[in-house]
């Protein structure tokens, strides 16, 4: 996948379950922001890629994130 030329996909499978992404480059900056402003909460990091926010289930579930 090229993520320049290729389309981005708008679901990721977390525990088998299909889950919403958010691919816009602001998602991106926004989760740049955070690593840089010494933010360590993991789920909230990640919950710039989920619009309907982050399903933590199991801890393993950020690794898969």
């Amino acid at each position: 996948m090229n993520i320049l030329t290729d389309t981005l996909p708008k679901t990721v499978q977390i525990a088998g379950k299909s889950y919403a992404i958010n691919t816009d480059f602001r998602a991106g900056v926004a989760f740049e922001i955070m690593l840089q402003t010494g933010e360590e909460d993991a789920a909230k990091i990640l919950s710039a890629f989920f619009p309907d926010g982050f399903p933590i289930a199991e801890p393993e579930d950020i690794i898969s994130a």
